[in-house]
């Protein structure tokens, strides 16, 4: 990638959208009580996650940094939204933005850091997705449990990919599916009986 010149994180989410806007709703979330939350609430929450992230990829420690919060109402005491310019070097700087306001966002994460020859980009809804970018080739999509990747990389994934989706279907089968099948085990045929049975057993 060459050295590291720009850097680029943001994570969104909308959970506190629906409740912010109503004092009494509002009143019922503990994040944003100071007495509970402490003295932030969306950079102390998932802010911290982005400038950990950020520091870990590139190596590189925050020297300096400002930042602009939200608060969106006066009488709101914690922010629920922020922009924070980030310095790790007199060459090297960006951008953190986080925010929970951010209508209709889960959990929104990305990474993106340049180089003076290639540049990174990483999304935490589509985590098995790496897109590495030059200027002489064209977009590169690399992924976990690949040959083509580095011995650090293959080490950090054990699991081979076609099993990680098999993995993540079971888990859903495990968690969602049989659960609700085991609530209406009483009228389910024979087959599916002996089926529940040994839920039951991987339960216990």
């Amino acid at each position: 990638m060459g050295p590291i010149q720009k850097v680029d994180l943001q994570y969104y989410q909308g959970w506190i959208n629906p409740v912010i806007h109503n004092l009494e709703e509002r009143a019922k979330v503990w994040r944003l009580d100071p007495e509970k939350g402490g003295a932030s609430c969306c950079i102390g929450d998932i802010g911290t996650h982005a400038f950990d992230m950020l520091e870990y990829v590139t190596g590189m420690e925050v020297k300096q940094l400002l930042a602009d919060l939200n608060t969106l109402y006066d009488n709101n005491p914690l922010d629920v939204d922020g922009t924070v310019l980030v310095r790790m070097s007199e060459h090297c700087k960006g951008v953190i933005r986080a925010s929970q306001i951010a209508t209709a966002e889960e959990n929104n994460f990305s990474v993106q850091i340049y180089g003076s020859k290639g540049s990174l980009k990483w999304q935490q809804e589509s985590p098995n997705r790496l897109i590495y970018l030059t200027e002489d080739k064209p977009m590169q999509v690399l992924k976990p449990s690949h040959d083509y990747l580095s011995e650090f990389a293959k080490e950090s994934s054990k699991i081979p990919p076609v099993i990680q989706k098999v993995f993540l279907i079971r888990w859903e089968i495990f968690t969602t599916v049989l659960p609700k099948l085991y609530e209406k085990k009483n009228t389910m045929k024979e087959p599916t009986q002996h089926y529940m049975k040994g839920f039951e057993e991987c339960s216990s």
